[in-house]
């Protein structure tokens, strides 16, 4: 399984679980990468970001921290991490689920603009590889993905386990750096 699809496969079994689907037949909004400026709805998983965004800001040269795309555009996922505060991931598609307090989740047509986002712990193995805690009720915590940092060409990606020989291929048919927006593995991003 691609990182891509770890990400999504957590993030799809949190939004089902919260009793929320995504909307088929919403367009994509239009707005500026960087994760500050998206409306994550989910108060609990605001605060959580705020944490990361701040652990980020005060270890600028941390080796793995910080936020991590596998496309430029607008509407890809984002995973935003940082060694003591957790990890967020939004999802790229906006309107697709948010939280009211009172009444628990809402879906799209009532959050407009809301960006579905899933957070956690982050657990560390010895081997220096990051694994993504998703609880999924209380007591109830499942690892979703085991992720190595590598660098290459001065960048710097989490690449999945399953993925290391494949990076590596690509680093050295030199597709990796890429050269353009897309790519097959995260890569961390300003």
């Amino acid at each position: 399984m691609s990182s891509r699809e770890r990400l999504l496969a957590a993030g799809c079994v949190l939004g089902l679980i919260a009793g929320c689907q995504q909307g088929a037949s919403r367009g994509v909004e239009q707005t500026p990468a960087p994760a500050s400026l998206w409306r994550v709805a989910d108060p609990t998983v605001g605060a959580r970001l705020a944490r990361i965004e701040e652990e980020i800001g005060k270890n600028p040269g941390h080796t793995w921290a910080g936020h991590y795309v596998l496309s430029a555009r607008p509407d890809s996922d984002r995973l935003i991490l940082a060694p003591r505060s957790g990890y967020v991931l939004i999802s790229g598609k906006a309107g697709s689920c948010c939280k009211d307090a009172e009444s628990g989740p809402k879906c799209a047509a009532d959050c407009p603009g809301a960006r579905e986002a899933v957070d956690g712990e982050i657990v560390m193995t010895g081997q220096g590889r990051i694994r993504l805690a998703l609880e999924l009720s209380p007591g109830h915590i499942i690892l979703a993905g085991e992720f190595s940092p590598m660098t290459a060409g001065g960048r710097h990606y989490l690449i999945s386990t399953e993925e290391l020989d494949a990076f590596r291929e690509a680093v050295r048919k030199g597709e990796e750096p890429r050269k353009g927006h897309e790519g097959l593995f995260l890569m961390r991003v300003p």
